[in-house]
Formats: C-alpha cells, sequence, structure tokens
C-alpha cells in the first residue's frame, strides 16, 4: 500500500487541508477489481492522522483492498458551520472530485464509495452520506448520535459557532430531518450500518439513532446496529465497527 500525506488546496475553504491517504499500489487486486474508496472521518479530540495512529486501517486496507482518504477538519463536525466554514461542501462534494481528478482509475459509483466515521466524524459521515446520497452508497458511523439530539446547555457558544440559535430538529443539521427528506424525494438511500460501546457515554444519542432509522418501513436504510459489550467510546471501538462492517455488513449486501 501507498501510504502518504496530501495537502490538497481547497476552494471552497480558501485554504491548504492536509488528507492522510492510502492508495493500493495495484490499482486491481487478484481478481481484477479496482478499490472501494473509504472516505474516513476523525473524532472531535483527533485529527487526519488519528485512524491510522489509533487502529491497525493500513493492514485493513490492505486485506479489503481499499483506497483510504482521512480529511482534517478541526472541531467543525463535517459541516457547514453557521458561523464559519463549509467544511460539509468540502468533504461530501469538493473532496471526492479533487481526488478522483489526481487518482482518475478510482470508481466514482456509488456503491464503491464508503463515508465513515467515529464521533463526531460519525455524525459527519451521517451528513455527508445523506446530503450526497450520489456520491456515497453506505455509511458507517460509530460512536456516533444526532447533533439534533445533544444537550448544549453547558456549551452555548459552540453550539452558536457551528450550528446556529435555536432548534435544531427542522434544520439541515438534523440527520431525522436529512433522511426524511431523501424517503419523502424518493432518492437513492445510502445503506447503513451503526454501532457503538456498550459504555459509551452518549450510547442513549446513538440509540436515538437506531430507533429513528429502523422505524422506517421496510428497514429503508438496510440499517444494522451493534452494542459491543465492555466497550467505550474509543478508536478500538470504532475499529471493531468498522472491521464488522467489511467483514460482515458489506460482504452480505453483495451478495
Amino acid at each position: 500500500m501507498a501510504v502518504m500525506q496530501l495537502h490538497l488546496p481547497s476552494k471552497v475553504l480558501g485554504m491548504t487541508v492536509e488528507v492522510f491517504a492510502i492508495v493500493p499500489e495495484q490499482i486491481y487486486d487478484n481478481n481484477n477489481n479496482l478499490p472501494r474508496i473509504l472516505w474516513l472521518y476523525h473524532g472531535s479530540s483527533g485529527d487526519h492522522m488519528a485512524w491510522a495512529l489509533e487502529t491497525n486501517l493500513v493492514e485493513l486496507a490492505k486485506k479489503e483492498h481499499l483506497a483510504v482518504f482521512c480529511p482534517h477538519v478541526y472541531n467543525s463536525c463535517f459541516i457547514n458551520m453557521a458561523e464559519g466554514e463549509r467544511y460539509g461542501t468540502f468533504v461530501g462534494k469538493e473532496l471526492p472530485e479533487i481526488i478522483h481528478s489526481i487518482f482518475p482509475l478510482l470508481p466514482t459509483d456509488r456503491s464503491m464509495n464508503i463515508v465513515s466515521g467515529f464521533s463526531n466524524g460519525g455524525y459527519g459521515c451521517f451528513q455527508a452520506g445523506l446530503t450526497y446520497p450520489e456520491t456515497f452508497g453506505y455509511i458507517a458511523a460509530f460512536g456516533a448520535g444526532d447533533k439534533a439530539d445533544a444537550d448544549f446547555s453547558y456549551r452555548p457558544l459552540q453550539k452558536k459557532i457551528l450550528f446556529g440559535d435555536g432548534d435544531l430538529q427542522k434544520t439541515k443539521y438534523s440527520i431525522k430531518y436529512l433522511a426524511q427528506g431523501l424517503i419523502e424525494k424518493k432518492q437513492a438511500l445510502p445503506k447503513i450500518f451503526h454501532s457503538c460501546g456498550e459504555s459509551d457515554p452518549w450510547r442513549c444519542d446513538n440509540e436515538k439513532m437506531r430507533d429513528l432509522l429502523m422505524s422506517y418501513e421496510n428497514n429503508s436504510f438496510d440499517y444494522q446496529f451493534h452494542l459491543f459489550e465492555n466497550m467505550g467510546h474509543s478508536y478500538a471501538c470504532a475499529e471493531l465497527g468498522l472491521t464488522m462492517f467489511f467483514e460482515e455488513y458489506f460482504k452480505k449486501q453483495e451478495k
């Protein structure tokens, strides 16, 4: 695998963005298949290197024949901030366009593109996948709830900067709002895998997300939820979820 750090100029953000990347040195595997692309988002305490430093990401990419791209978006939650930069447009639209221009053989078909993340990055991958379903066919989120359900009473300034004032439930910042919009418009829906640690302090928010996505008729998003015993809010738990996504959920979807 070729492991590299990219410094990409973003017109949307007006600055250079660091992206950790893993790309197979052989673009086709032994079965003449192109690699799938994993767009992988970090949590609030990490950066674009977090997954590489905290998990066996390179080994997983080699095993599953993946091209992986991990952008650094600071504490933006991977969204278009109410009082800040348009990170949501960057990760969901501009970054894939840039990467496909640099690596033109990588597949653009949505079925080959997976958006994934941990914690704030998990919320961000829900946002990206539901905002750009034509780009991402799969969402794999770990330790992730809906910020529209979060308690911001002790951090009102953060809420104002990220999401603005008022109730978020009927805004683009709500996962429920985005999911319902896709269903009503009868758009192509991403398939969703979601996991959380049993001892995660935000387990309740994850379970609210579970209850929402399981409430849709005929399991519209092919949604699966897994709760891992004796695990908390950590990259170790997220790695277990990502491995399960590829070894069980993704392979089942392909049959």
